[in-house]
């Protein structure tokens, strides 16, 4: 679906299809989208796969393409044929244990950005695999929604949500908690947006545990 099909929906439960609203709809949609993506993308979204080049100069890359999940950093050092995975760690880590190592092949790495940091620079040069999920485009326009009709509700709730509280009308927090529970302040989310990630969730193969890294 497209955003003109989502705010019709919405028009028709709120009742305004004046100009105004319509501008105040399309933002709350556009918001709404973004919000339920960073929750599910990882869910509803295939992984995309690219190589990058390390180089001796640098203790970082850059990918060509624009992260919101990365989900697999590995590294290949120049000669071998095999790649390792690197272990995430923070800027913190970084200072306090490996910012004074000399260079040699990186066995960790953390993310500023969109940049990848190793722990170390490369002694030599290398090839970096990532594997993560892109940004996805704003829901304008003719982009298509990557959300499943069946949570159509989920987004309509949102945006519904976001005008009448930019409304100023009393309904407004009945609406958000339609759409994502009555703790969602305190990190808790609930409502149709907590169903919507329990049923994408379940979709996921359960880890279990490993013993002796069998």
């Amino acid at each position: 679906m497209q955003l003109s099909n989502y705010r019709v929906l919405v028009q028709n439960e709120v009742g305004d299809t004046s100009a105004r609203a319509q501008n105040i709809i399309d933002r709350g949609l556009s918001d709404s989208y973004q919000e339920i993506l960073g929750l599910t993308a990882k869910y509803l979204i295939n992984p995309t796969e690219e190589d990058i080049t390390a180089s001796i100069s640098n203790r970082y890359v850059t990918p060509t393409k624009t992260y919101s999940d990365f989900r697999h950093v590995l590294y290949k050092p120049a000669g071998d044929d095999n790649c390792y995975e690197l272990k995430p760690i923070n800027e913190d880590e970084y200072y306090a244990h490996y910012v004074n190592s000399d260079a040699g092949d990186p066995r960790k790495f953390y993310v500023i950005g969109n940049l990848i940091y190793f722990d170390v620079t490369p002694d030599t040069a290398g090839t970096v695999k990532v594997s993560g999920i892109e940004v996805q485009p704003e829901l304008e326009g003719s982009a298509v929604s990557v959300i499943p009709d069946r949570y159509t509700r989920v987004l309509i709730l949102g945006a519904i949500a976001r005008f009448k509280a930019y409304e100023g009308t009393p309904d407004a927090t009945e609406y958000q908690k339609m759409f994502k529970g009555s703790f969602w302040g305190q990190g808790r989310i609930d409502g149709a947006l907590g169903d919507m990630i329990r049923e994408l969730s379940v979709k996921q193969p359960v880890k279990r545990p490993r013993f002796w890294g069998r």
